[in-house]
């Protein structure tokens, strides 16, 4: 039977923080420069029924749950060297999370156990051939961390990061 990538996330109802993203709302302190899961950078401008509202650098406002928060230090992103094979928490805003195994030899395990294969095309785009992934659009954002649509786009909904 292969598993939807959707029907997995629904499965777990609660996100898990990842190193580097905020713990708990009291992070998000005003004029707090942050930046979020797609590297959108902007300050935190108020909180605002548990949530951080952030002005992005476009101008727009938008609330985000702490978790979807990491801290904006000025720095430039590092610069993306390659996937990296291990275990990757990938978390959606507010619908949950699950887990994907990637190994070194270009195939990957999802939650249910079921196995497909993966390549990586450019230095960024990852393609999985097969499994409960096919078809789904990945890009690599950064070591450690990449991004799964049902379509190609430029910001995720699901974002993956490696486990520490």
């Amino acid at each position: 039977m292969k598993i939807s990538p959707w029907s997995v996330l629904f499965v777990v109802m609660v996100p898990a923080a990842q190193a580097g993203e905020f713990k708990n709302v009291s992070k998000c302190s005003i004029g707090k420069r942050v930046s979020d899961r797609n590297g959108v950078a902007g300050a935190v401008t108020e909180i605002r029924s548990g949530m951080c509202v952030v002005r992005q650098d476009s101008g727009v406002q938008k609330s985000y749950l702490h978790w979807m928060l990491s801290p904006a230090d000025g720095a430039k992103a590092p610069a993306v060297q390659g996937l990296q094979a291990g275990n990757y928490v990938c978390s959606a805003y507010g619908a949950g999370a699950f887990t994907v195994s990637l190994q070194a030899a270009g195939t990957y395990r999802d939650r249910a156990g079921t196995t497909g294969r993966y390549s990586l095309k450019n230095g960024k785009e990852i393609t999985f051939e097969s499994g409960s992934l096919s078809g789904q659009y990945s890009e690599l954002l950064a070591p450690g961390k990449f991004g799964l649509a049902s379509s190609q786009r430029k910001s995720f909904n699901t974002i993956c990061n490696l486990k520490s």
